[in-house]
């Protein structure tokens, strides 16, 4: 049971790592695809060789990582919550409880920990639920379909999808369109989408998505926007004076943010009026989710009041600070 690692993948792994972080992405890093040994929790020299390997994983790596995911896609049971995924690798609980346990101990920046699939008892050695999600859904059901699968996962516990993409083909015409609606209504539901990748081509027969300069500038800018909120976000509800639009909102001492979806005739655009309770009077910037550019300004008071929204066909953004 000695260990030993490869030199050249080892420093694949450094540029890999050093890459992502100089760009601005973070990183989640999964340490095994299965469990190594895994009836460890009964043998110390197997618990011992693992502990050695995590040791080393996170010396090489920790600087780099944001979230540590122990396992890809294992459960315990046939009956385990797995986003319509069949896994094959199973894994107790006691060997989940062994790995957290002794990375919460060793990691030095006490990142959080989240391991793919959801159990019922993530809750007792996990800090995140990380759940694998693909589907192809109408692209104006985006929103329901992505509240769905926060729903079906949501407990005390952040959720952060760990995948995220289309199911049996990457691309259609449509799929940037549900990707940037899945991407936001994900967000005001306060839960993360991490997209699998295969943008080599766009006739791809697998569950992933393509993330070519469309869907990219999407994502830019969501996080944009959502790197101008501050304070401690909660939902709260949006009223919507205008049949086919669902509104999504958070708001902290600080910030108000509100998502609209124009989810039935979309071909004709809206300008919904929409009421909420606001927390301090300042300025409402409305935004086109599609490129991030300003498409109304508004003065706001405290307390409830309406606004009109700018004209638009399938989605705005709303963000309601001081000044």
């Amino acid at each position: 049971l000695g260990n030993r690692y490869l030199e050249r993948e080892g420093k694949l792994g450094d540029e890999l790592v050093r890459a992502a972080q100089a760009n601005g992405f973070r990183v989640l890093f999964t340490f095994f695809t299965g469990p190594t040994y895994p009836d460890a929790p009964g043998r110390p020299r197997e618990t011992a060789a693992l502990r050695r390997y995590l040791d080393y994983a996170i010396a090489r790596y920790g600087s780099y990582v944001d979230i540590w995911e122990l396992t890809n896609e294992t459960v315990e049971d046939h009956g385990a919550e797995s986003g319509g995924h069949q896994a094959n690798v199973r894994v107790s609980d006691q060997w989940l409880k062994l790995v957290a346990g002794y990375v919460r101990a060793r990691d030095p920046y006490r990142r959080l920990i989240t391991n793919s699939f959801p159990r019922r008892t993530d809750r007792d050695f996990l800090d995140a639920r990380s759940p694998h999600w693909y589907q192809t859904e109408s692209a104006t059901d985006s929103d329901l379909a992505t509240l769905a699968q926060v729903r079906q996962f949501r407990s005390s516990m952040p959720i952060i999808f760990g995948e995220q993409g289309n199911r049996e083909l990457n691309w259609d015409p449509l799929s940037g369109r549900r990707l940037r609606t899945r991407a936001w209504t994900a967000f005001f539901a306060e839960s993360y989408l991490v997209f699998w990748d295969a943008s080599f081509a766009k006739d791809c027969s697998c569950g992933a998505v393509y993330l070519g300069p469309e869907e990219r500038s999407y994502v830019h800018a969501l996080q944009t926007f959502t790197d101008s909120l501050t304070g401690d976000l909660k939902q709260f509800r949006v009223a919507v004076g205008k049949p086919g639009v669902r509104a999504y909102g958070l708001r902290s001492a600080t910030a108000v943010a509100v998502y609209l979806h124009h989810a039935t005739d979309d071909a004709s655009p809206v300008s919904p009026a929409v009421t909420m309770s606001l927390p301090f009077a300042g300025v409402a910037r409305w935004l086109d989710p599609a490129t991030g550019r300003v498409i109304g300004t508004q003065r706001t008071t405290a307390g409830t009041q309406t606004l009109q929204a700018p004209e638009f066909a399938i989605d705005a953004a709303l963000h309601i600070s001081r000044q």
